[in-house]
């Protein structure tokens, strides 16, 4: 028998756009000042290095949680908090990466509401910038004209920006670039086999594509755009 074709792995790597670039940027410096203040207590003996690509690249508070189980109880109420802060923070550079732009605000302003009475690092500046850019990915505030003689100010407008995810596009692109690579493997101009392929199973796709997602919202997300477009 004729032996197997291997399978060709391409990987593509995606730029991310400059709000998305300007929010992990703050997400960064809000680790940053949670690690040095958690570097200030000495006596808690941590057994690895207090950088931000440690709390990236690993549950750097569940980590910590973890190693001062024993003497959790001694801990400080801010101590525990910052713990607590990290792993929220670490969740939040994943999510803006998997997430569309008003998926994201939406769980940030989530956080607020849960967290805001004891978060520490919503209380940093850098958590301002990261709401404010948020809300630019979705929609700004506008303006409205100043009419002269006009009694009384017109209402700021609220434009929607909705800010597609880079991933969209190029999935996009990879989809119709199979589809035409397949249409050519079939023959589809003048074979007859392409049109026993489209009336078979119904009239379903014999030849499905598999996308596969790590989350069932951005897998719904995606079907959506897919068939209604983006």
């Amino acid at each position: 028998g004729g032996s197997s074709a291997m399978p060709e792995v391409v990987e593509i790597s995606i730029p991310v756009t400059p709000s998305m670039d300007r929010i992990q940027g703050s997400l960064a410096s809000a680790m940053e000042s949670c690690l040095k203040e958690l570097g200030h207590h000495k006596f808690l003996g941590l057994e690895f290095d207090l950088t931000v690509s440690n709390n990236l690249f690993r549950d750097f508070g569940r980590s910590v949680q973890r190693q001062l189980d024993k003497r959790w109880h001694l801990v400080s109420r801010k101590t525990k908090q910052i713990t607590r802060d990290l792993s929220t923070l670490r969740r939040l550079a994943f999510c803006v990466l998997r997430y569309d732009g008003p998926t994201f605000l939406q769980y940030l302003e989530m956080l607020r509401a849960t967290e805001g009475v004891n978060s520490i690092w919503l209380f940093l500046d850098e958590a301002h910038l990261i709401f404010d850019e948020a809300k630019r990915r979705v929609y700004r505030v506008v303006a409205p004209d100043v009419k002269v003689g006009a009694t009384s100010a017109a209402p700021h407008k609220v434009v929607p920006v909705l800010e597609q995810p880079g991933k969209w596009a190029h999935l996009k692109q990879v989809l119709e670039e199979v589809q035409r690579d397949r249409r050519q493997m079939l023959g589809e101009d003048g074979a007859g086999c392409s049109q026993s392929l489209s009336q078979s199973q119904g009239g379903e796709d014999p030849l499905p594509i598999l996308v596969l997602t790590q989350e069932k919202l951005v897998g719904a997300q995606l079907e959506a755009m897919l068939r209604v477009g983006g």
